[in-house]
């Protein structure tokens, strides 16, 4: 989730990697029990790729 992504990123830099690219997008989370109100709802999500050198 977005809501993590420099906790991530400091994690990766602490593991001697670099993060290259990032890529953030809504990710739809359809309704699945019957307490949600919501029909579907959209999260903010980071995808990141690291490498080391």
């Amino acid at each position: 989730m977005a809501s993590t992504e420099e906790f991530v990123i400091d994690y990766f830099i602490d593991l001697g990697a670099d993060v290259t690219h990032k890529l953030v997008y809504k990710f739809p989370i359809p309704k699945l029990y019957d307490f949600h109100r919501e029909e579907s709802r959209d999260v903010k999500v980071v995808v990141l790729r690291a490498t080391t050198f």
